[in-house]
């Protein structure tokens, strides 16, 4: 797993299609509900839930319906430290131990939230994965991290998924 969580779980986890809040989301994208984690994101129309890949290790994970190298993974935070890129850095400890890893930013967003982009060797598709992480606080003071992920030549594409996600993403 390329993600911040890199335990893989079992679990299987529905998604279903919600109506409404249609202005927050960009075309050609959908707005899917994990179902039993408890909230709603914005991913690409061909992406869907990887339910070999979801489960409470790792929290949810999404992925093109055709092809690997690209993720969306969304995972409640309930623990460690208050400082939001602490847990990012905390979360990222394996895989920044790995050869290869790079840390391009960390930094705070907005006055509760962080940041990290990384890039480290992707054995999905043996090229370089781009990761941008962001830790935000929900309305209801809840932490969440949404973790992008895809190959290191559309990190553009990777930066557009992720402002999609986060400007869609409600807890249930």
């Amino acid at each position: 797993a390329i993600g911040l969580a890199v335990a893989v779980g079992g679990a299987a986890l529905g998604a279903a299609y919600l109506t409404g809040d249609r202005a927050e989301v960009p075309d050609g994208y959908k707005v899917l509900r994990s179902a039993g984690s408890g909230f709603r994101v914005a991913v690409p129309d061909d992406w869907q839930l990887s339910t070999s890949e979801s489960g409470t290790a790792v929290g949810t994970v999404f992925r093109p319906a055709q092809g690997r190298g690209s993720l969306l993974q969304v995972y409640r935070v309930t623990g460690g430290s208050g400082d939001p890129c602490e847990v990012l850095v905390e979360d990222s400890k394996g895989l920044s131990a790995r050869d290869g890893y790079r840390r391009i930013s960390l930094g705070a967003k907005d006055t509760t939230g962080c940041e990290i982009v990384y890039e480290l060797p992707d054995g999905e598709t043996n090229g370089t994965a781009h990761a941008v992480g962001r830790l935000t606080v929900a309305s209801d003071g809840s932490r969440w991290v949404l973790l992008g992920v895809g190959p290191a030549a559309e990190a553009k594409a990777v930066r557009t998924r992720m402002a999609a996600a986060l400007g869609s993403f409600r807890p249930d």
